[in-house]
């Protein structure tokens, strides 16, 4: 499993485990396994696989500096998230820094991450924790509006996250990476001194990202022969297969993970909304995304630094 799809499966594990609080399990439940054991070697490897496909401009963008800043940020985040939720329901409230620590770094790692389209699921497992301190807040002081008062921030959440899938899925796609260059070139021959002979060959080959990757495919061209373009063609697109089957099969991966998670931060928001007797209505944009195909969570997934275990229902 790539490190992509793990770690979108741990954001959605969180925002399931959101959906568990709400529904009146305990935090320390909700949370439950995921145990993530290391934050930040989950966020590193999906942006550095993420960044294989991005441009050169995005990646630029995503520096060092900011991959430190998401990583800190988030793990600090989870590690807040979980010493709260290990306190027994007197000590949370003579505790609520935590929580409101958790509120504070979850509002900056939001707005940071969406600035980066490759930190697409940093930003689902941010907001999912945004979610357990809202909740948790609201339990602390019976205030609707540390619900009520995250609409705009729950809004600009959903339209940033449906760019960065609109910029992913378009930098992932094999077409943005693959091309079929043909042309035609023409071959002197004499058959003596003064009797030139021409021939004219067609050529076509793949490229990836202007790269020449096969074979290059050549048929003779003559006068009355008929157009030798779409057999060369084929050639090199069944040529290309190994390499652009899986690319596009890792975006239509990354697409329903995202796709999904993106109807669970509203399925989510939308039922904190109901314990204060309101709901959640997205951005006209995200609305199409609520009848489309989704993706199951894994019972377990491991990978290098996260386990993270599906929430029971």
């Amino acid at each position: 499993m790539s490190a992509t799809a793990v770690a979108g499966f741990v954001g959605l594990a969180l925002l399931k485990g959101v959906l568990s609080f709400v529904g009146g399990k305990a935090l320390q439940s909700a949370l439950g396994d995921p145990k993530i054991s290391d934050a930040c070697i989950w966020t590193r490897q999906t942006i550095e696989e993420f960044k294989a496909f991005i441009s050169e401009e995005l990646r630029r963008q995503l520096d060092e500096y900011a991959l430190d800043e998401l990583e800190t940020d988030l793990k600090s985040t989870l590690d807040n998230l979980h010493h709260y939720a290990r306190l027994s329901l007197g000590s949370q409230a003579k505790n609520r820094s935590l929580i409101e620590a958790v509120s504070e770094s979850t509002t900056r790692l939001v707005r940071r991450s969406l600035e980066f389209p490759a930190a697409y699921f940093v930003t689902t497992a941010a907001i999912a924790c945004r979610f357990f301190a809202l909740y948790s807040l609201y339990k602390l002081d019976d205030d609707p509006n540390h619900i009520r008062g995250s609409k705009g921030m729950v809004d600009d959440v959903v339209t940033g996250l449906l760019l960065s899938r609109k910029s992913l899925s378009d930098e992932m796609s094999p077409e943005a990476h693959f091309d079929i260059v043909c042309e035609t070139k023409v071959y002197t021959e004499y058959v003596d001194e003064l009797r030139p002979s021409y021939k004219h060959f067609a050529f076509c080959f793949g490229t990836r990202d202007g790269h020449r990757v096969t074979d290059r495919y050549s048929r003779e061209l003559y006068i009355s022969q008929e157009d030798v373009w779409p057999s060369l063609r084929q050639q090199v697109e069944i040529a290309l297969e190994p390499l652009t089957t899986p690319m596009r099969q890792e975006a239509q991966e990354f697409m329903k993970t995202a796709n999904t998670s993106l109807c669970e931060v509203i399925r989510c928001y939308d039922d904190l909304c109901k314990q204060i007797d309101e709901s959640y209505k997205p951005p006209e944009d995200a609305e199409c995304l609520l009848g489309i195909e989704t993706v199951d969570i894994p019972d377990l997934v491991k990978m290098p630094g996260a386990t993270v275990k599906k929430a029971m229902e």
